[in-house]
């Protein structure tokens, strides 16, 4: 009797050691994906497609995730136009 309880403490510590892992991928995955929502659905009354913009006399520009190296080169992406 008591291996048969061993290989059920076994069995249930290896669920266990799968589960977690795969629900806070599940989790981490949904929270993403309900931040995203969030953001998109808030700010598109300020996001402007390139067609709808109609001056053209702007300072700057930002784009998200590029940036310019510290001797002024732009990155890849700006480079490119990505």
């Amino acid at each position: 009797m008591q291996k048969v309880f061993q290989n059920k403490k076994t069995m249930l510590v290896l669920i266990m050691i799968l589960l977690i892992p795969l629900m806070l991928f599940f989790l981490g995955a949904l929270s993403t994906y309900l931040i995203n929502l969030t953001v998109k659905s808030t700010a598109s009354k300020h996001i402007l497609k390139p067609e709808e913009v109609s001056f053209t006399d702007a300072d700057c520009i930002l784009v998200l995730g590029c940036l310019v190296w510290s001797e002024g080169a732009p990155a890849t992406c700006l480079k490119t136009g990505c």
